[in-house]
């Protein structure tokens, strides 16, 4: 029991260094066109848009509990509003009109643009999928 347990740890670390080779190599595929292009946009939206499944991958350990359950399906919709949507708001804040307060707060607490954006975008993914359980 104990080794099957362990090869599940190693296996789902293993998934995540994978995820986390595949993402970066997009994010510096998307950095590399906007710098020969001199256009930022959309490849800026997608590189916030491949934190998500960073912080998705890290639910599933959850996720994986939920579906053992029996029970409908159900959805979190106030964990779902009032921390995914903000965190999204976080990330994307160079493109929500009226939230340049947020960076003055962020570097206040010492984070950076890249950071924020990327920690919201991770945030949001952890929410969007623990969001959804079995009742």
């Amino acid at each position: 029991m104990k080794l099957k347990k362990s090869l599940g740890y190693f296996a789902y670390t293993l998934g995540f260094v994978i995820l986390l080779i595949f993402i970066s190599k997009l994010q510096l595929h998307f950095e590399n066109i906007f710098k020969e292009t001199f256009k930022m946009y959309p490849w800026v939206i997608y590189m916030i848009l491949l934190n998500i499944p960073i912080g998705i991958y890290l639910g599933i350990p959850s996720f994986i509990e939920q579906i053992k359950k029996s029970g409908r399906w159900k959805m979190n919709w106030g964990k779902l509003v009032l921390i995914s949507l903000p965190m999204l708001i976080i990330a994307f804040f160079w493109f929500v009109p009226f939230s340049y307060h947020i960076l003055e707060f962020l570097i206040n607490l010492g984070l950076t643009m890249d950071i924020s954006t990327q920690l919201g975008a991770m945030v949001a993914g952890y929410f969007l999928i623990n969001s959804v359980y079995k009742e």
